[in-house]
């Protein structure tokens, strides 16, 4: 999991766990990659994150709200929030 670049597309579609950890070498989330993780409320980047990229509606229907993720992110597609 150190060596985990991306975080390909719906990859965690529908998921259960309500806690994400972000894994530090991560630069892109594709899109819908946590869509509709209805228990998905904690979503957890540390400092050092080489996350740049958010994809279209990574999290929708989730309780995580993109804005809060980080200030590092440098590209968040216009259509990664909420539903």
């Amino acid at each position: 999991i150190l060596n985990l670049k991306i975080i390909e597309k719906s990859v965690f579609f529908c998921c259960s766990f309500e806690t994400f950890l972000l894994p530090m070498n991560v630069t892109k989330i594709c899109k819908k990659a946590f869509a509709s993780c209805y228990k998905l409320e904690n979503f957890e980047i540390t400092n050092n994150s080489k996350l740049k990229t958010i994809g279209k509606d990574a999290f929708n229907d989730s309780k995580i709200d993109p804005q809060s993720i980080s200030e590092k992110i440098k590209n968040i597609n216009y259509n990664c929030n909420i539903g």
